[in-house]
């Protein structure tokens, strides 16, 4: 009977801590508190929640854009106004809706509709020569023009992107973009005499007007340079879609079931913003003559930093 009873004593003994350590993690799971476990679930999860859900959202944010492309001539010319058609920049809204649908546990797709402003814009100065007015002799009087464009386009675009979770909160996306041009893009030209004698002028306008011009402005719908009416050799149009890449990093900030992400996108253009162009480069004519010029390989890329509202369905 001893035996049994010390026998009874050892085995109580032995279960008695494994009993303390069971009720111990009922309390605190894994060694945590119930607030330090709901706010773990708070701050984590997938894009769409720890369930995995469907989510849909709202995104709004600003382009940087940068407009580049290559200029050939027939023979150089140095110091060209031209020369500001080589690139351009500017700052544009976007806005987007979307909606991510989870694959596997830390990857998901995202499917966006874009709404796409885009302006780029540059000014330069270049060498000029001009012939005054009744002048026998045609002396070339030396000067500086400036030379400023302006360009706005609208743009529909469509995205499907892979989006990777890295940790709970941080992702990044990445995948192919369409942008279709809905109208025209408008052009806005200045070309300004800002250094030479008083009584040099341009002598006709972009309207066709001859006169004494020291400023002369129009708008445009056509990928051209800064060339006059009057030797105009455009033959180059916008093109009305446009392929690209895009890859981005954003940040999950859980806010009552309701995700705040802020996030930074870089969109590169796989096709071209216009077809070739070929004018001639006149400003220069009177001193050392007027090459032929295409403008070609136009390409424009953005930065993009948005702000999305994001709801699980």
């Amino acid at each position: 009977m001893k035996k049994m009873y010390a026998l009874f004593l050892l085995g109580f003994g032995l279960s008695a801590p494994a009993l303390a350590q069971q009720e111990e993690d009922v309390l605190r799971p894994r060694g945590k508190s119930a607030a330090e476990v709901a706010e773990e679930k708070s701050t984590s999860g997938s894009y769409s929640g720890n369930s995995g859900q469907i989510a849909v959202g709202v995104e709004a944010g600003i382009n940087y854009n940068m407009f580049a492309q290559d200029i050939e001539r027939s023979f150089p010319i140095e110091n060209s106004m031209e020369d500001a058609h080589l690139m351009g920049s500017g700052v544009s809204p976007f806005g987007a809706i979307f909606i991510d649908f989870p694959l596997t546990n830390g990857f998901g797709i995202q499917v966006k509709g874009i709404a796409d402003f885009k302006s780029w814009s540059n000014t330069k100065r270049g060498d000029a020569a001009f012939i005054r007015d009744n002048d026998p002799t045609l002396t070339p009087n030396p000067g500086v023009l400036e030379g400023k464009y302006s360009a706005s386009a609208f743009y529909i675009g469509i995205a499907a992107l892979l989006r990777i979770d890295v940790g709970n909160n941080l992702f990044f996306t990445v995948g192919p973009t369409y942008h279709a041009l809905s109208g025209e893009v408008e052009r806005e030209d200045r070309v300004e005499i800002v250094e030479g004698a008083e009584d040099l002028f341009i002598r006709y306008n972009y309207q066709g007007d001859q006169g004494q011009f020291r400023q002369i402005e129009r708008t445009t719908t056509l990928p051209t340079s800064f060339i006059l009416p009057l030797a105009d050799y455009s033959t180059g149009s916008y093109n009305t879609s446009r392929l690209g890449i895009e890859a981005g990093v954003g940040y999950k900030i859980n806010m009552n079931n309701i995700w705040l992400v802020p996030q930074f996108r870089y969109n590169h253009a796989l096709s071209n913003v216009a077809s070739e162009t070929t004018e001639i480069d006149i400003w220069q004519l009177n001193s050392n003559g007027a090459p032929e010029m295409t403008l070609k390989n136009s390409r424009l890329n953005s930065l993009q930093f948005s702000i999305a509202l994001m709801f699980n369905l």
